[in-house]
């Protein structure tokens, strides 16, 4: 706790300023993101992390001979669970997924580095 004649000269003196932190630039916040499957249930849930002052994501996923990615659900937190429908029923698919951060609802940073993450029936 500070007290009432506390001030920043005197915290400089002391080797105690605090500054704040400068915000991070948007351009160089490059997300973490980490996938588990499920081992049934056609769902997964993926741990994202360093969001900085993002304040949603989004999970896209690329299907096997895709091109596009899709959103496959928003969300906010760390970590989130994606339920995914199978192309094809009963037969296990790996995705390809990756994180987009969202700030005010615009992009925000760059995105994850790219994961695989195995869906079961």
């Amino acid at each position: 706790m500070l007290r009432l004649n506390y001030t920043d000269e005197i915290g400089a003196l002391l080797d105690i300023l605090v500054t704040p932190n400068d915000p991070p630039d948007p351009a160089t916040v490059k997300p973490t993101v980490e996938g588990f499957a499920a081992g049934t249930g056609s769902h997964s849930s993926v741990v994202v992390g360093n969001r900085q002052q993002a304040a949603t994501f989004d999970v896209l996923i690329r299907r096997k001979g895709e091109t596009n990615w899709t959103v496959a659900k928003t969300g906010s937190g760390k970590s989130l669970d994606v339920f995914i429908a199978l192309t094809t029923p009963e037969v296990p698919e790996i995705l390809q997924v990756r994180i987009q951060l969202k700030k005010n609802n615009l992009n925000y940073g760059m995105l994850t580095d790219t994961i695989f993450i195995t869906i079961n029936p």
